[in-house]
């Protein structure tokens, strides 16, 4: 009985004493003004347990025994309070100077905005969001003075000219180069005909998930990239999450798009008929003994050769087809889905996001798709280390259009060429194939028959380790990126009606894979003294390219519905190749600064390249 009352009297005093340690804190939090912080991040330390303040900045937290409470708020310096015996605590968080100065990604290195000596122009998420884009870098076009954004075709997806500094070459690349998350890539055209539509690599990015674009201009910023940075470099920065609880963002939108101009006027029926009058009348004139009213009365006797009934006719009782309007997708539909997670506590923080994207094109026949996902993840491995990873995957389809040369079945072609007394359904609504008046195809028929599609596959993974070393002020930093694009492309242009129907049909199909590797390790250190403040970094990279390449064509098609070159009755070709290049680099970086009004910015760049 003694035993089982001193369990019992135990037992009471465990109870009574968790009960002890459980309680709630409260409280309140202003700014130095006495303003209330909504959503302030308050979170007991070392764990993920925390709250947000309301809308009159009070906070109710359940802790158990004596935490440290973390208040974090943007823009404001952050702070830590011990809970001791009090259970309500009030808190003045102080803005602080840092947060507020803008700072700007260079790319290998960050500095605010008063110690860039250089040209540079940064966007932030909020300018990048504002609108739905196929391709991150069409957030640039009229957002950064005197950089040209010319479209070279009306196909989402497809590739843009960027010119930072000019045309600086007659037959080489204007193109900039190209960074995200601090690591060169490369971003030449996917396409894999010069007669298709082209394929912007940037267009398999969700805009969704960018933090922030640069634009480096001026021989200062653009040095450190050696001789790759001629044309001028661009750096994208990914999005990373945020200490705090869970925060889940969902948007959405959904607009239309039509082509800004038609473009010029083409001939009317009537006109078409006047210069066909002029024809005739040139041709077989007075010579011949016609006078001009004859030559008129000739082409309304033979009315039967340019076809009887049209889909529409003029105010003149003739026939008549608007061609701009045939091939016009007129309100073309843009939507994107977007949903995203971030949040963490002071070891470990997380962004996670999944989006989708789709886009016609103001012309038939073409449009393009990305579902796209992203994972990035920093943690405190301890006090010393850190680890951070960023990781993107996208799948985007596009469908082209032949644009880009002298084939006439393009939709944006045929409205020069074909003539508007021609037209597009016959009487019982099958297309017109055959009374064109012209070599110039049906653009519908092209459009439901022929194949351009490009499908590609990217995933890009950039993984650092930082290291804060046991001499004050110097860190190491090291980081492995891989950059893989896998793109499958295929064209089938169809045998019954178009630009192979001579050889009774023809398909092509190339596969091209591309691994771009990165490695970067670096050593930074930093003096401050008084109003001095010196920063040195040296850096080592390594980057790797290659790619595989496998092609192969045949024509000769036995029947409709067939578009593989397997169903090809004549092979015409099959082709494999492998390259690779590889630059090895070596960077040193010094920025000075005094009392924050002199800057002194020094930057020295040794590379070679296998190529």
């Amino acid at each position: 009985m003694k035993r089982l009352l001193s369990i019992l009297i135990f037992s009471f005093l465990c109870l009574a004493t968790t009960v002890a340690q459980q309680r709630t804190i409260t409280g309140t939090v202003t700014d130095t003004d006495g303003e209330a912080l909504i959503g302030t991040t308050v979170l007991v330390k070392g764990t993920s347990i925390g709250t947000v303040t309301d809308i009159d900045g009070k906070f109710s937290l359940e802790v158990t025994g004596n935490p440290t409470l973390v208040f974090s708020y943007t823009g404001f310096a952050a702070q830590e309070i011990k809970v001791g015996t009090s259970n309500v605590i009030d808190v003045t968080l102080e803005s602080s100077s840092v947060a507020f100065e803008e700072v700007v990604v260079l790319g290998y290195s960050t500095r605010s905005r008063n110690e860039v000596t250089g040209s540079a122009v940064q966007l932030s998420s909020e300018k990048i969001s504002q609108l739905p884009l196929a391709s991150v870098d069409q957030a640039l076009q009229g957002n950064v003075a005197g950089l040209p954004l010319i479209g070279t075709s009306g196909t989402p997806g497809s590739v843009q000219t960027i010119l930072i500094r000019g045309r600086s070459s007659i037959t080489a690349s204007t193109d900039p180069l190209f960074v995200i998350d601090g690591v060169p890539v490369n971003n030449g055209n996917l396409s894999r005909s010069g007669a298709s539509s082209s394929f912007n690599p940037l267009a398999t990015l969700n805009p969704e998930n960018i933090e922030s674009i640069t634009v480096l201009k001026d021989p200062a910023s653009t040095a450190p990239y050696g001789a790759r940075g001629t044309n001028g470099v661009i750096v994208i920065t990914t999005k990373s999450g945020r200490a705090g609880t869970p925060s889940f963002n969902f948007s959405t939108t959904y607009g239309f798009q039509n082509d800004a101009t038609r473009g010029p006027e083409m001939l009317t029926a009537a006109q078409a008929e006047e210069l066909f009058y002029e024809a005739i009348f040139n041709t077989y004139g007075e010579s011949n003994g016609f006078t001009r009213a004859e030559a008129e009365q000739f082409y309304l006797d033979n009315t039967s050769f340019f076809g009887s009934k049209y889909q529409e006719w003029n105010e003149d009782g003739r026939p008549e087809t608007v061609w701009q309007d045939v091939i016009t997708n007129e309100d073309a539909p843009v939507q994107s889905y977007d949903l995203s997670v971030n949040g963490g506590n002071d070891q470990t923080n997380y962004f996670a996001s999944l989006g989708y994207f789709h886009s016609e094109a103001t012309v038939i026949g073409s449009d393009f798709e990305r579902i796209s996902g992203a994972l990035n993840l920093t943690t405190k491995l301890n006090d010393k280390l850190s680890f951070t990873t960023r990781n993107n995957l996208s799948y985007s389809e596009q469908d082209g259009l032949l644009e880009n040369s002298a084939y006439f079945s393009g939709p944006r072609t045929v409205k020069y060429f074909l003539t508007p007394v021609a037209r597009p359904y016959n009487d019982d609504g099958s297309l017109n194939l055959t009374n064109l008046y012209s070599n110039v195809r049906n653009p519908l028929w092209i459009a439901d028959n022929d194949i351009s599609l490009s499908r590609v596959t990217r995933l890009t993974s950039n993984n650092a380790l930082h290291w804060d070393t046991p001499i004050k002020n110097l860190s190491f930093d090291t980081k492995v990126s891989i950059d893989f694009q896998s793109n499958n492309w295929k064209r089938y242009q169809n045998r019954v009606h178009g630009d192979a129907q001579d050889v009774a049909g023809y398909a092509q199909v190339d596969y091209i894979g591309r691994t771009n590797t990165v490695i970067q390790n670096s050593l930074s250190y930093s003096i401050n003294a008084n109003r001095h403040n010196v920063d040195f970094r040296v850096l080592q990279e390594y980057q790797s390219n290659k790619s595989n390449l496998v092609e192969a064509g045949g024509e000769n098609f036995s029947a409709d519905g067939l578009t593989n070159v397997a169903s090809a009755g004549t092979p015409t070709y099959a082709w494999s190749s492998y390259t690779d290049w590889y630059i090895g680099s070596y960077l040193g970086l010094v920025n000075y600064s005094f009392d924050g009004r002199y800057v002194l910015n020094a930057s020295i760049r040794r590379e070679g390249s296998s190529r």
